[in-house]
């Protein structure tokens, strides 16, 4: 018999209100003046785990959060169950959404009329059908959703001048078991505009079953279907990688959708934390870059580890490249090492797999960090930031060229850059527009051994030491120098830009 991990609540009076209230108290859930300190160090994979995952655990288990939250977190516990404001037929008696003031006021892209949030968006514009525009969402909607689906996606067909729909990925069968969507969305699309979502999916009491979730459509059945948790929105959906133990859980899920040899590939990666404790909330003792490539038709293979025996790790992505070729990047720290002492670094890696085929060569060094964010709140606000690698391919000159880039202090003035001390900060300067970016790139032949070094910034291009000065166009991959190379079968040897 199906069961579904949804957990409903009866509801409070004044539910709505304190849901707001409790939004509020979210952005105390960092360092923020005033507020009490988390429970790291009691629990140091609080400030490694994704922003979805430590709230779901937090509502859950309000008694573990800041005490300035756990009233308010409290009361969107109990609000669970109550029919979502603007959800199915409730949507035409409150009519269009009140009015957004002040400067972004035309970019709205959602259609919230309840004033709850969504943040860590991802976004996707087909290439051959430029005005069909899917973004994704942590959707703060979902924790009103008696499903608990937490997964927002917003459908456009104007280029992301309006939202044409908008809802929430549905839940996913473990077994006989539904376990919702919980964010960390990452939305791509292939040459064809089919439409490809991924993201957590754990049941929000215990975080097992947990696992990562992929899903696909099509812009005409975004369009016709109702929006909403209409499961019809997202006909194909598969569990990609689950845990078997709940002493495992996965997170920080990435996705590319490519062509790789003869035809068009789907690459999942994510991390894998080994802990203690069930559904992981005081420590872990390990944990690894694991990867899955499905095919278009959502057919999976198993998962591989990528990261091989390094204990400390996550922060996976993957690139299929214009040469076909499959890049995966992640970081290593010295978190395990140390205990979870200070200084934190990082060291970046990649691995390299021919087109078409799931075989990687071996792991090389990117790059050190010796300044890494961990994940932080900076030194002038409460907003939590990461050092987290990324890769992109580019031909430069008929060769494939990968640029890796990732955030890094300038300076840790008050301590290690972690969430376990309220005396953590990392200064990132604001005055360019790409603050603290570290950058570095390879061609697929060459080494390097020189440190990054920080940007400078001229009008209209960004300079890097020792490399040539390039346009700051929409390319990520364009704000990058000109340094190491490395070779097809992952070995590195010298060679110039």
């Amino acid at each position: 018999m199906l069961q579904t991990r949804s957990h409903s609540r009866a509801v409070r009076a004044g539910g709505l209100f304190a849901a707001l209230a409790m939004v509020a108290a979210l952005l105390d859930l960092g360092a923020g003046a005033g507020a009490a300190p988390p429970p790291p160090p009691s629990a140091p994979i609080a400030g490694k785990l994704s922003s979805a995952v430590l709230l779901r655990h937090y509502i859950a288990h309000p008694q573990e959060a800041p005490a300035a939250s756990r009233e308010a977190l409290a009361a969107i516990r109990d609000l669970t169950g109550r029919p979502e404001p603007g959800d199915g037929a409730s949507r035409a008696a409150l009519g269009p959404a009140s009015k957004v003031r002040g400067p972004l006021r035309d970019q709205l892209f959602n259609k919230d009329t309840s004033g709850l949030p969504q943040d860590e968006e991802s976004v996707t514009r087909c290439t051959s059908r430029p005005n069909v525009v899917l973004e994704g969402t942590n959707d703060f909607r979902g924790l009103v959703d008696p499903k608990q689906d937490f997964t927002g996606w917003h459908f456009s067909t104007d280029g992301g001048r309006s939202v044409r729909r908008e809802g929430r990925l549905p839940s996913l069968r473990f077994g006989s078991t539904l376990v919702p969507s919980q964010g960390d969305p990452v939305e791509s699309s292939d040459a064809k505009c089919n439409l490809y979502a991924t993201d957590l999916n754990f049941d929000p009491q215990d975080f097992f079953p947990n696992g990562v979730g992929l899903y696909k459509t099509t812009p005409a059945r975004l369009a016709a279907c109702s929006g909403g948790t209409d499961p019809s929105c997202w006909p194909q959906r598969v569990v990609v990688a689950k845990s078997t133990d709940p002493h495992r859980l996965l997170d920080k899920p990435w996705m590319y959708v490519g062509k790789s040899g003869a035809q068009t590939y789907v690459w999942v990666v994510y991390t894998e934390f080994v802990c203690p404790d069930v559904g992981c909330t005081g420590t872990y003792t390990s944990n690894s870059i694991k990867a899955v490539r499905c095919t278009t038709n959502l057919v999976c293979g198993k998962p591989q580890l990528i990261s091989g025996s390094q204990p400390s790790i996550q922060f996976g992505d993957v690139t299929i490249g214009p040469d076909g070729r499959t890049y995966i990047t992640w970081e290593q720290d010295n978190d395990l090492v140390t205990g979870f002492a200070p200084p934190e670094h990082m060291t970046f890696w990649i691995r390299v797999a021919p087109p078409g085929s799931r075989t990687f060569g071996p792991a090389h060094r990117v790059a050190n960090e010796p300044l890494n964010a961990g994940i932080a709140p900076l030194h002038a606000n409460d907003f939590r930031i990461a050092t987290n690698p990324k890769n992109d391919v580019k031909m430069v000159n008929g060769h494939p060229r990968v640029f890796v880039v990732w955030e890094g202090c300038r300076a840790r003035p008050l301590g290690d850059s972690t969430l376990r001390s309220r005396r953590s900060s990392c200064a990132i300067p604001m005055t360019a527009a790409r603050p603290g970016r570290r950058r570095r790139h390879c061609r697929l032949v060459g080494t390097t051994t020189s440190r990054p070094s920080p940007p400078t910034r001229a009008a209209g291009t960004w300079r890097w030491p020792g490399s040539r000065t390039v346009s700051t166009g929409s390319s990520t991959t364009a704000r990058m120098s000109s340094s190491p190379r490395c070779g097809p079968t992952g070995r590195w040897r010298p060679g110039s830009g």
